[in-house]
C-alpha cells in the first residue's frame, strides 16, 4: 500500500484487531499512497493515540472520499479534528475544480 505504483482504491480492514500501533504504521503507509478513496478501519481498537495519526496523515491524502472510524473508542476530540480535516478537504477539491473549470461537476 505505501508503494507510489500502488493503485488501492477500496481498503475495508474492519474487525482486525489492528490497535494503536497498527494504526500509527498504517498512517505511515498512508502518506505515501495517493489512490485509495474509501477506507474502513471500524472497530479495531485504534483509540485516540491511533486515531490522531490517522487524521495527521489524511492531510496529505486528497484522494480519500470516505473514511470510517466508527466503533474505534475515538473521543470527541479527535473526531471533531477529522471533521475539520475532511471539511478542508472538500473545500480544496472544489477549489481545485472550480481552478480548472470543472465548476459545475459534483464534489465527492
Amino acid at each position: 500500500m505505501s508503494s507510489r505504483t500502488c493503485v488501492l482504491e477500496v481498503l475495508d480492514l474492519s474487525w482486525n484487531s489492528i490497535g494503536e500501533r497498527g494504526a500509527i504504521e498504517f498512517a505511515a503507509a498512508l502518506r505515501n499512497n495517493k489512490s485509495l478513496r474509501k477506507l474502513n478501519l471500524s472497530a479495531n481498537g485504534l483509540n485516540d493515540i491511533g486515531g490522531q495519526r490517522l487524521v495527521d496523515s489524511i492531510p496529505d491524502h486528497t484522494t480519500i472520499e470516505e473514511i470510517n472510524l466508527s466503533q474505534n473508542g475515538l473521543r470527541d476530540g479527535t473526531c471533531f479534528v477529522l471533521s475539520q480535516v475532511r471539511h478542508l478537504l472538500i473545500i480544496m477539491k472544489r477549489y481545485v475544480k472550480e481552478s480548472i473549470g470543472l465548476a459545475g461537476s459534483p464534489v465527492n
